[in-house]
């Protein structure tokens, strides 16, 4: 793996920060729209905020209904496609009140950056999806409708 950098470790510290306090504009703030999101069954792009929020917010109501009190990161590839791109793979931990794990997965990221910023383009959510049916959750992702929502 290629040494990571510091701006990156910081970004998905204060990614998993931010989602582990279900504050939504500070996880949209490491987002740069129009973002695609792809799992193994479907993907949907996001080109509004009110729509791409919607789906976050979805998102925190479902690990807020397993227990989720914190998030945490450890980044287990990096990879720089060029100067201003590249693509990492994170492996987070979903922990409960007394920091023990509910939900492990990993997730790839394309990160660009944007005017000094990095910003996330577009995630493959393969295993997380996964990881859910494993939990035999009521949450599921289905194909994006006319209005784009992406979590049912």
């Amino acid at each position: 793996m290629q040494d990571v950098p510091n701006d990156i470790v910081e970004y998905f510290r204060s990614y998993a920060e931010a989602f582990g306090k279900f504050d939504a504009k500070a996880v949209m703030d490491h987002w740069n729209l129009p973002v695609l999101v792809s799992t193994k069954e479907n993907s949907a792009s996001f080109h509004e905020d009110r729509d791409f929020e919607t789906n976050i917010q979805k998102l925190f109501k479902f690990y807020q209904s397993l227990g989720t009190d914190s998030l945490i990161e450890n980044i287990v590839s990096y990879n720089a496609i060029s100067e201003i791109s590249c693509c990492v793979t994170i492996n987070f931990k979903a922990l409960d009140e007394e920091r023990a794990p509910i939900l492990e997965w990993q997730q790839s990221y394309i990160l660009k950056n944007i005017n000094g910023e990095w910003k996330t383009k577009m995630t493959i959510a393969d295993t997380e999806v996964t990881k859910w049916a494993v939990k035999d959750t009521s949450l599921h992702v289905s194909p994006a409708s006319k209005d784009n929502i992406y979590l049912d």
